[in-house]
């Protein structure tokens, strides 16, 4: 499937919008895998698509943050990404 932050050089019906979202807190190491959170918005960007049967997404974009969750007994940090982009389909053209 592509996947891409812009429009596609070919013919494409859009499905929709899809959205993935991931988090992941510090654990009580301290330390976040930024990259395998973001890793694993896009996994569950990609299955949204798939299950509209999309050929490709466009336009996809990030936003994260990071927000205070309880654990060890103390004040801990979560790594949060979301994920979105227009799921589309490619489509023949007549010649």
């Amino acid at each position: 499937m592509l996947v891409s932050s812009g429009d596609a050089n070919r013919p494409f019906k859009v499905l929709g919008l899809v959205v993935g979202f991931a988090s992941r807190g510090q654990g009580c190491q301290g330390k976040v895998d930024v990259e395998a959170v973001y890793e694993k918005a896009l996994q569950r960007l990609t299955e949204s698509a798939e299950a509209l049967e999309a050929s490709g997404l466009l336009f996809v974009n990030f936003q994260n943050r990071v927000a205070s969750t309880q654990a060890c007994g103390t004040s801990q940090q979560t790594f949060e990404v979301f994920a979105w982009g227009t799921a589309v389909r490619w489509v023949k053209t007549s010649e």
